[in-house]
C-alpha cells in the first residue's frame, strides 16, 4: 500500500538557506544527518541557520515523529525525528514526511524504507544524469506493508536491538581500519627515516623535525639527488578519459592522491590538439602534486611502467633521478611521512583553502636522509611485505563492514516482510526445538566469534579455541560438547578445531588462511548467515556477549590465561572441592602443562581477581578436562 494514504503531507526544504548559515541559530538538517545504517538522526555533523522571516520556515520545520528521506545524492537514507530535538529545519535535499492517522508508526515507515524492498523502489524511481534524485511523488508512492500497530512496535523494537548490535560491530571494524592506517603510516615513516636495523649506529640529522638517522645515511636537500624537474601543460581537453594506450590523455592532479599512480585519472586530448610527446611518462618518474588542497598538495606517486601517451599536466611536477643512486619509490614514501608533510604544508602558499601551491624551490630544498641505493631497495622490499600484510587486514575489515551492512539490510527486510516473526506471543508459542548437533553448534559459535573479530590482529586458531571454550562453559551450551585436553595454550579440542575450520569453509562463512605459522580468517560469500540460528540460544546470548565483549579484543595470551584458570577452577568444582585461589592457580599452572611456567607468576592472581570482578565464575558445568595424551598442535 502506498505511503501517501497515511501521510498528512510531504515537503522538502528551501533552496536558498545556505546563505543563512551561522554559528548559532536553529539546526539545519541535511543529507549528512541521515544514513542507511540507522533510523535515528546522525547529529555528529551539525549545521545551524538563522531562520529567515518567511512562510518557508513554517513549512520546513520538523516535528517529533516526522520521517526524513534523502532525495538527492545518497538516496534512501532515512531518519525519524526524536521527541527531544530542538527546533530544526530541513534542507532542499531532504524530504519531510508527516504521518497521519493511527495505522503507521514513524519507525516502521523508516525501517520499511531501509529494507531491500524500499531501497529497490528508490533506486528504480531515481532520475537524472550525473545527479540522481527523487521526487516528492516517489516518497508518496513508497510501497508499505501495514501490520497491526502492536506488531509494528514489536518489529521495530527487535530491529532497534539488532541494528544497534550490528552498528557496534561496524564501528569496531572502522576503528580497526583507522588503527591500521596509523600503523601503516608509522611503519613507512620508520622505514624511510630510520631503516629496519634497530642496532645500527645513529647520528643527529641536524633537523629537529627529523631527529636522529642512521650514521651511514647522507642528509641533504632533494635538489642534490635529481637529474631533472619539470611540470607539464593543461590544454582544454575532453571531459572523458583516454582509456587505451593508443589514445593521448593529459593527467589530472588526482592521479597521485592515493599514494600510487592512477593512469586512468586523465582527460582525453582532443584530436585537433597536437600532443607533446616529451611530456609522456616513463618508468621511475616521480610525480608530485603542485597544486591542490593543503592536505593533498605535495602528494607523490611513482610511475611503474612507461606511459608514452599519458602527458604531464601543469599541476604536477615530474622528478627524475639517477637510478644507480636513488630509488624514486624511497623518495615517494618519504614525501608521505608526517615529518615531510609538515614541511610541505608549511611551505604551501595560496589564499584559497581549496587550492594551494607548492613551489619548485620548496620541493628541491626539502631535506631527506638517504641510505645507499642497495640499502634503499632492501628497505623497500621489507617495507612492501609489511604493508601487504597491513593492507590485507584493512581489506578484510572493509569486507567485514560490507557483509555486516548486507546482514543489517537482510534482517530489516526479513522483519518488515514477515519472514521472521518477532512478536512476543509468537516467541512464547513456539514449541521447544531439537538441540543442534555438536558439530553445527560449534560452527555457529565460531562464526559468531569470527564475524566480530576475524580481522582483529590478535585473532588466530588458539584465540578462537579459547573463546569457543569460554562461550561454551560460561553460556552453558550443552550442544557444543567440547572434549578439552590440557594443552600448552590452555583447554584444547583438536577434533573440534579441525571440524570447525572445515565446516566454516563448507558453509561459505569463513576460510582459514595460514601465514607465517598463524591462522587468519577470511569472510566468504555467506558470512553472517549463521545469525539466523542464534535465536535458539536467546537465553545463552547474554553470557556469550559478556565473554566476547570482555575478551574479543584481548591478546591471545590473556585469553589463554583466563580460559585455563576457568577450566582448572571448573575441574576442581566438578571434583566436589571448594578451592582457594592458590589451589586454582596451582591447578592452572603446575598441574596443567609445563609451558605455563613461561607466564609471569603475578599474572595468574591478577587474572583471577579480574574474573571475579566481571563475574566469570565457573559452576562445575560440563566435562572435566583431560590430560593431553598426544602432541596435539594448538597453533596460533
Amino acid at each position: 500500500m502506498p505511503l501517501k494514504r497515511d501521510l498528512d503531507f510531504v515537503t522538502s526544504g528551501s533552496r536558498a538557506w545556505a546563505e543563512n548559515y551561522s554559528e548559532t541559530g536553529s539546526l539545519f538538517l541535511r543529507i549528512a544527518n541521515l544514513t542507511r545504517d540507522s533510523v535515528d538522526l546522525d547529529l555528529s555533523d551539525l549545521q545551524r541557520v538563522t531562520v529567515p522571516e518567511s512562510s518557508e520556515a513554517a513549512r520546513t520545520i520538523v516535528r517529533p515523529g516526522d520521517v526524513l528521506f534523502s532525495i538527492t545524492a545518497y538516496l534512501g537514507s532515512v531518519a525519524v525525528v526524536p521527541q527531544d530535538l530542538e527546533a530544526a529545519y530541513v534542507s532542499q535535499h531532504v524530504a519531510l514526511g508527516r504521518i497521519a492517522g493511527q495505522r503507521l508508526t514513524p519507525r516502521w515507515v523508516a525501517y520499511a524504507a531501509l529494507s531491500s524492498v524500499g531501497r529497490t523502489w528508490f533506486d528504480r524511481q531515481s532520475y537524472g544524469g550525473t545527479k540522481v534524485q527523487l521526487s516528492l511523488d516517489d516518497i508518496r508512492a513508497l510501497p508499505l506493508p501495514i501490520p497491526p500497530l502492536d506488531e509494528q512496535r514489536s518489529i521495530c523494537a527487535f530491529l532497534d536491538r539488532e541494528t544497534a548490535k550490528i552498528g557496534t560491530l561496524v564501528v569496531e571494524q572502522e576503528r580497526l581500519i583507522e588503527l591500521l592506517k596509523e600503523k601503516r603510516q608509522a611503519v613507512i615513516s620508520n622505514a624511510v627515516t630510520k631503516g629496519f636495523d634497530p642496532d645500527v649506529p645513529m647520528k643527529p640529522s641536524g633537523l629537529p623535525w627529523l631527529g636522529d638517522v642512521p650514521a651511514e645515511w647522507s642528509v641533504g636537500p632533494i635538489k642534490h639527488l635529481i637529474v631533472s624537474i619539470e611540470q607539464g601543460w593543461s590544454p582544454q581537453c575532453e571531459s572523458i578519459p583516454a582509456e587505451s594506450d593508443d589514445e593521448w590523455g593529459v593527467l589530472k592532479v588526482g592521479c597521485v592522491n592515493g599514494g600510487s599512480f592512477d593512469p586512468d585519472d586523465n582527460k582525453l586530448l582532443p584530436d585537433d590538439l597536437e600532443p607533446v610527446p616529451e611530456l609522456g611518462l616513463a618508468r621511475g618518474d616521480l610525480l608530485v602534486s603542485r597544486a591542490n588542497t593543503r592536505e593533498l598538495v605535495g602528494r607523490a606517486a611513482v610511475v611503474e611502467r612507461d606511459y608514452p601517451r599519458r602527458l604531464l599536466c601543469d599541476k604536477l611536477y615530474r622528478l627524475r633521478f639517477d637510478p644507480s643512486m636513488v630509488d624514486s619509490q624511497f623518495v615517494a614514501f618519504y614525501l608521505g611521512t608526517r615529518a615531510a608533510r609538515d614541511q610541505i604544508e608549511l611551505q604551501a602558499t595560496g589564499a584559497s583553502a581549496s587550492m594551494v601551491n607548492i613551489s619548485q624551490p620548496a620541493i628541491l630544498e626539502l631535506p631527506i636522509a638517504l641510505p645507499p641505493v642497495n640499502e634503499q631497495r632492501s628497505i623497500l622490499d621489507a617495507l612492501r611485505g609489511q604493508l601487504e600484510a597491513i593492507d590485507a587486514l584493512m581489506s578484510e575489515s572493509t569486507t567485514a563492514i560490507a557483509l555486516l551492512r548486507e546482514r543489517r539490510t537482510a534482517v530489516i527486510s526479513a522483519a518488515t516482510t514477515g519472514q521472521i516473526d518477532v512478536r512476543p506471543s509468537a516467541v512464547e508459542a513456539k514449541p521447544a526445538r531439537k538441540a543442534y548437533s555438536s558439530g553445527f553448534a560449534r560452527q555457529i559459535l565460531a562464526a559468531e566469534i569470527l564475524i566480530r573479530f576475524h580481522s582483529h590482529p590478535t585473532m588466530g586458531r588458539v584465540k578462537l579455541q579459547k573463546l569457543i571454550h569460554l562461550c561454551e562453559y560460561v553460556g552453558q551450551i550443552e550442544e557444543v560438547h567440547g572434549d578439552y585436553r590440557r594443552q600448552a595454550a590452555g583447554p584444547f579440542d583438536q577434533g573440534l578445531m579441525f571440524g570447525v575450520v572445515k565446516a566454516l569453509s563448507g558453509q561459505q562463512w569463513f576460510s582459514e588462511r595460514r601465514e607465517a605459522s598463524r591462522s587468519h580468517y577470511v569472510p566468504l560469500a555467506k558470512a553472517g548467515g549463521h545469525s539466523k540460528y542464534l535465536a535458539r540460544w536467546q537465553d545463552r546470548m547474554p553470557a556469550i556477549e559478556k565473554v566476547l565483549q570482555l575478551l574479543g579484543t584481548q591478546t591471545t595470551e590473556r585469553c589463554e590465561i583466563v580460559s585455563t584458570l576457568y577450566a582448572a577452577w571448573n575441574d576442581l568444582l566438578i571434583e566436589g572441592r571448594t578451592p582457594s585461589d592458590s589451589e586454582i592457580i596451582r591447578e592452572a599452572t603446575e598441574l596443567w602443562h609445563v609451558s605455563k611456567a613461561s607466564i609471569a607468576s603475578e599474572r595468574w592472581p591478577m587474572a583471577l581477581d579480574w574474573m571475579r570482578k566481571h563475574d566469570l565464575i565457573p559452576t562445575g558445568f560440563g566435562a572435566h578436562t583431560r590430560r593431553a595424551t598426544t602432541a596435539a598442535k594448538d597453533d596460533a
